[in-house]
């Protein structure tokens, strides 16, 4: 079975992301707890202390920007999704066309048809995307001394914690930008069917009228 799994993962991976965007390659793994700063880096704790909560703040600001960039394509496609509907329709009716234009008529069928196919993907991964995510913040327990502490292992070991945070975080960054990406390529997808659907229409016309 496992093997069965692993040659439709690779099948899958062949997909052209003109036909069905997606991300190849291994997926990131979730990071591991780590004890980064240990006591013979006591000296460095200011140092550490100011570099890190600059790494935060890069990683929050980070999250807000992927978060309103996705917003936005969800925005923009949802908008393209109602024009696409609507070209639906008018496909629907290209079937009257003249016999000469009606080869014409059934590309334009198709490409309306692949253009929905994109921006349902697109839609999709978008809405993934935007799905709630878990992020790790410190806890009470965790800015709380404990016994025997001094200053020197609590802020070492607030800083392992804030770091763990931070790297847990950025993790779970990439997997929306991941998502982000492939409604990205998908909406560029449909973006270009559109313009040949445009010339088919065009065709269309001017064999009609002739």
């Amino acid at each position: 079975m496992a093997k069965l799994l692993e040659i439709i993962h690779q099948l899958y991976a062949c997909i052209p992301d003109f036909i069905w965007p997606h991300l190849t390659g291994k997926m990131e793994a979730e990071p591991e707890d780590k004890d980064l700063f240990i006591g013979e880096h006591s000296s460095l704790l200011n140092e550490a202390n100011a570099t890190l909560a600059s790494r935060v703040a890069e990683t929050e600001a980070r999250s807000r920007t992927v978060d309103f960039k996705l917003g936005a394509l969800l925005a923009l496609t949802s908008v393209y999704s109602a024009i696409t509907t609507a070209g639906l329709a008018a496909a629907a009716a290209l079937g009257k066309v003249d016999e000469d234009a009606r080869v014409f008529a059934w590309v334009a069928v198709v490409l309306v048809c692949y253009v929905a196919v994109q921006l349902l993907r697109s839609l999709w991964v978008t809405v993934a995307g935007l799905m709630r995510r878990s992020y790790r913040l410190l806890s009470q327990e965790d800015m709380a001394p404990r016994d025997g502490e001094t200053r020197e292992t609590y802020l070492m070991r607030l800083w392992n914690l804030q770091a763990n945070c931070m790297s847990f975080n950025e993790w779970a960054i990439n997997q929306k930008v991941g998502n982000m990406t492939v409604a990205h390529t998908a909406l560029r997808n449909a973006l270009t069917a559109t313009f040949g659907l445009v010339i088919l229409v065009l065709l269309i016309a001017s064999v009609s009228l002739t």
